[in-house]
């Protein structure tokens, strides 16, 4: 890694929209706080009052995380089109989660009562009853604790590509506004933060990806920028998939229809004020995600174009490549504000672990 920053000039303009976007992101968390009823549905469901955009929104904005801004950026620098199949097997496994579990799981907890995933897990009459859910329970804290370590560290990675920071501080940072805001209001903070945490992410992937465009000439010009670089970039369909094409894509399918056994996403369904409100915010989910899928592609396809010499670097990986790209193509007000929706997309995903 790089001794340096990426952005050595501008560093206080850049810093100052970042630092201004966590305290606005912080301070909604602390405000929702005025809403929370002081039970235990208060503050795991929220109390089953939120609104189907906002349940969305913050499943959209936990659901795509650090890997989405950081790794599946990467994945298509290195890989070109052929990556757009993990992103339509994933949207394709996640929309059947959506069609056949949510409502159900939103009907099902108000009926029993159950105020978590796990709850709902107990069997009612079996000799496991008392030894299903703390098996879980321990299962859930062990593999979220490592998913949301891995969040704040794709933050702490762009925070250091830009500043020149120690590693540690970016999961620092993440770790303490996630704390406070979960601390006072809950999972409605939670939900309160991912909104505006989903805003900053839409618009900042969509800001970046139309100046590329523009600096590039447009799609056409792309595809023939990427096509002189390697040929294989501009091919569909993947040709290192060993076991085939079908299974390649079943793979990425059952990735998406995964979401079943990820309960910080989960737990969104059961917050809704009425189940069969589910289908608009099903809706207002797919809405959001697949233009943002489209967005990460046609950023990790530029940055092949403007970066090279990330596939050779000996200091930097292309997991860097959105905040170097940043650095190329934007001026200072705007990278703060992409370091941010980067920012966002790791914290929206950690502090719905934190809570689950």
């Amino acid at each position: 890694m790089s001794e340096g920053p990426l952005v050595a000039e501008g560093q206080w303009t850049i810093g100052i929209v970042f630092c201004l976007s966590l305290l606005v992101f912080t301070g909604i968390g602390i405000l929702s706080s005025t809403r929370k009823k002081k039970t235990t549905s208060g503050y795991l469901l929220a109390g089953r009052c939120v609104s189907p955009w906002l349940v969305a929104l913050s499943a959209f904005s936990t659901n795509c995380s650090g890997f989405m801004f950081v790794g599946m950026i990467g994945f298509t620098y290195r890989s070109g089109l052929s990556s757009s199949w993990m992103l339509i097997g994933w949207a394709a496994g996640d929309y059947l989660a959506w069609k056949f579990l949510y409502q159900r799981l939103r009907e099902r907890s108000q009926t029993q009562g159950e105020v978590s995933v796990l709850a709902l897990l107990r069997p009612r009459h079996s000799l496991g009853k008392n030894v299903l859910v703390p098996v879980a329970g321990l299962l859930t804290v062990f593999y979220l604790a490592m998913y949301a370590a891995a969040q704040l560290k794709a933050g702490s990675t762009a925070l250091q590509s830009t500043f020149g920071t120690p590693e540690s501080w970016g999961a620092i940072i993440g770790a303490a506004i996630v704390v406070v805001y979960c601390y006072s209001g809950g999972i409605r903070a939670s939900i309160w933060t991912d909104a505006a945490q989903s805003i900053v992410m839409l618009g900042s992937m969509a800001l970046l990806v139309s100046i590329a465009a523009v600096e590039v000439g447009g799609p056409g010009q792309l595809l023939v920028a990427l096509s002189d670089i390697d040929s294989r970039l501009v091919t569909l369909f993947p040709e290192d998939a060993r076991f085939g094409f079908l299974l390649y894509f079943l793979g990425m399918f059952l990735g998406g229809f995964g979401v079943m056994g990820q309960p910080h996403i989960l737990v969104r369904s059961m917050c809704i004020k009425e189940a069969d409100q589910i289908k608009s915010a099903r809706l207002y989910y797919f809405l959001f995600l697949i233009p943002f899928y489209a967005m990460v592609i046609g950023v990790g396809l530029h940055a092949r174009v403007f970066l090279p010499e990330l596939a050779a670097s000996a200091h930097l990986t292309t997991e860097h490549a959105l905040p170097v790209l940043s650095g190329t193509l934007l001026p200072e007000i705007l990278i703060g504000l992409m370091l941010a929706g980067l920012f966002s997309a790791t914290m929206s995903t950690a502090d719905s672990q934190v809570i689950a």
